[in-house]
C-alpha cells in the first residue's frame, strides 16, 4: 500500500525566502520514501505531469 502527501519547506534563494511543496509517496510496508517532485506552487499542468511521470514506468 503506498499513500501521498505534501509538506512545505522554506529555502532561502537569491529572491529571499521563497516556499516549496515537495510532493512525496510513501509505500507503508517499508517505509520507503519517494520524492515525486519540488514546485514553488502546485498547479494542474504540474501534477499532471507527475502522475505522466509515475505513470510512463
Amino acid at each position: 500500500m503506498v499513500a501521498t502527501d505534501f509538506f512545505t519547506v522554506e529555502v532561502w534563494t537569491r529572491r529571499g525566502l521563497q516556499r516549496f511543496l515537495v510532493l512525496f509517496f510513501i509505500e507503508l510496508s517499508t517505509r520507503k520514501v519517494e520524492i515525486a517532485g519540488i514546485a514553488p506552487e502546485a498547479s494542474g499542468w504540474w501534477m499532471s505531469q507527475i502522475a505522466r511521470n509515475l505513470s510512463d514506468a
